[in-house]
């Protein structure tokens, strides 16, 4: 099964993994980061793909609602393996003109490596404050393309 999951401080993010979702053929789950946080040692279990959409917000820090899944995945404590099952990807959304950009995304992206986790595309950054529609859209289109297979 596939999970479409997201952190968004003002909707964005969460705008962006439902249009995703209503893009897709194949069977998904799509909700908050936060809502896998208490299962995720079982995760690798219950999944193969994984896309994350993640907003960047305050100091590079991650929205509200992702807070307890990045908390639970940065523990030091987890298996090198627990995610040696799952192909993923990132979108990350942030603004450049900020030091931290898309710094959420990039934190994530690197911490499900560690776990063993497999990424299906690079991490894409969408900037804010550039063309974030136009990479926002052509990332949907290779992703979308990449998953209804």
């Amino acid at each position: 099964m596939l999970y479409i999951l997201y952190g968004s401080q003002k909707g964005t993010a969460e705008y962006i993994s439902n249009e995703l979702k209503d893009r897709l053929t194949v069977p998904t789950y799509y909700d908050t980061l936060n809502s896998v946080a208490n299962d995720i040692l079982e995760l690798n279990k219950k999944i193969n793909r994984m896309i994350i959409i993640c907003s960047t917000t305050g100091n590079g820090e991650v929205p509200e609602n992702a807070f307890k899944f990045w908390k639970t995945i940065k523990s030091r404590a987890l298996p090198k393996t627990l995610f040696e099952n799952i192909h993923y990807a990132v979108l990350a959304l942030g603004d450049s003109n900020y030091s931290q950009f898309c710094n959420a995304g990039k934190q994530i992206d690197k911490r499900l490596t560690e776990l063993g986790a497999t990424r299906m595309k690079p991490i894409c950054c969408a900037d804010d404050a550039q063309d974030m529609e136009k990479i926002v859209n052509e990332w949907m289109d290779n992703i979308t393309d990449c998953l209804n297979v």
